[in-house]
């Protein structure tokens, strides 16, 4: 039997075990969909520097996110150069704090997957949840 290939996309956290890779910033995420092709499964988080987490109004929830200001790029940007590419997702979440950028990168890949499938995990105690997790 195959071993499922995982994908962590996270700029601080640890990955929820040794099964998954880890990268750590757009760059490093588009790296690796070049050389292995796409994961069974993706895990996304939106903020990938700490300024995405406090901007410049200090509003950290705010519900426009201005992605043309940011000099390094987030999970949504990573979303959106796999969909630009025409890569097909085969699963995937999102474990970010961001809400409204959690809400954008599961809208981005819902619709533009043949399914519209996919699923927004919830972040409890500074770990990735499971699927199990998110009731």
């Amino acid at each position: 039997m195959p071993v499922m290939r995982k994908l962590f996309l996270d700029d601080t956290r640890p990955a929820p075990d040794r099964s998954w890779d880890v990268v750590r910033s757009y760059d490093a995420f588009v790296h690796y969909i070049k050389q292995h092709g796409v994961p069974d499964l993706i895990s996304f988080d939106h903020d990938l520097h700490w300024t995405h987490c406090y901007p410049e109004s200090g509003e950290f929830a705010a519900q426009e996110i201005p992605y043309e200001r940011y000099a390094v790029k987030t999970g949504y940007d990573c979303a959106k150069w796999l969909v630009e590419n025409g890569y097909k997702l085969k699963g995937w979440r999102v474990h970010s704090s961001n809400v409204v950028g959690a809400a954008n990168i599961s809208r981005l890949l819902c619709e533009n997957s043949a399914t519209g499938k996919g699923g927004t995990v919830a972040f409890r105690g500074g770990n990735a949840a499971t699927p199990e997790d998110s009731d």
